[in-house]
This record gives C-alpha cells, sequence and structure tokens, in this order.
C-alpha cells in the first residue's frame, strides 16, 4: 500500500488486527501494528483493546498487561472495554485474584465498571 501511495490510516490498521487477532494470530496482528505505527499512524485505545484481547483470548496474560502499561505511557485512558477485557483473560487464565486487583484498580483511575464488566 504505502509503495503505491495509500497511506494507511487508524481504521484500516484495526480492522486489520481485529480480523487477525479473531483468527488467532495476534503475533502477527502485533507485527502489523509496529508495521503500519512506524509510518506515522497514531494507535487509538480501540487499536490497543484489539491487541489486549487477542493476547488474552491466546492465554498471554503478561503481554496484555505489558500493552496496558505502553497504551497508559503514550497518553492513551485505558477504558472500560480495556479493562473488561483484561478481567475476562485473567478469568477465563485461572488468575481470579490478579482480576480481582485489576478491577480494584480500575476505581483509582476512575474507569467505572458497567453490566459486562
Amino acid at each position: 500500500m504505502i509503495n503505491w501511495g495509500i497511506h494507511p490510516d487508524v481504521r484500516f490498521l484495526n480492522t486489520i488486527m481485529d480480523s487477525l487477532c479473531k483468527e488467532g494470530r495476534v503475533v502477527e496482528a502485533q507485527d502489523f501494528f509496529d508495521l503500519v505505527i512506524g509510518t506515522g499512524v497514531k494507535p487509538d485505545v480501540v487499536s490497543y483493546n484489539i491487541l489486549i484481547d487477542g493476547y488474552c483470548l491466546d492465554g498471554k496474560m503478561n503481554e496484555s498487561i505489558k500493552l496496558l502499561g505502553h497504551m497508559v505511557s503514550i497518553g492513551l485512558r485505558p477504558d472500560n472495554v480495556t479493562y473488561s477485557t483484561l478481567l475476562n483473560g485473567y478469568c477465563k487464565n485461572g488468575r481470579v485474584d490478579d482480576a480481582l486487583a485489576l478491577y480494584r484498580e480500575m476505581f483509582s483511575k476512575d474507569v467505572k465498571p458497567n453490566a459486562i464488566t
């Protein structure tokens, strides 16, 4: 695309990453993320939520938490979807104590849980 003068935007990035993650190809989604970000596209909260969900589905909770940290470090504020995804991942991976700690952290970050959470 870039060689043809077509520059991807964040919606394109998110669409491709979402498809890859739903197919269980989170490493490829991460590689694509890194490639597109390298072209100057700014990721948004949705971009990170997609990757976090992909890693959670793959059982790689430590990678998900690293993404949460990176997200915050670049000035993006995790939202209810971010926390709900991580809580779901922790619970599905048998890490209920970590889920409870994260649930408490939500309140300190002024993120309110909803019915899905």
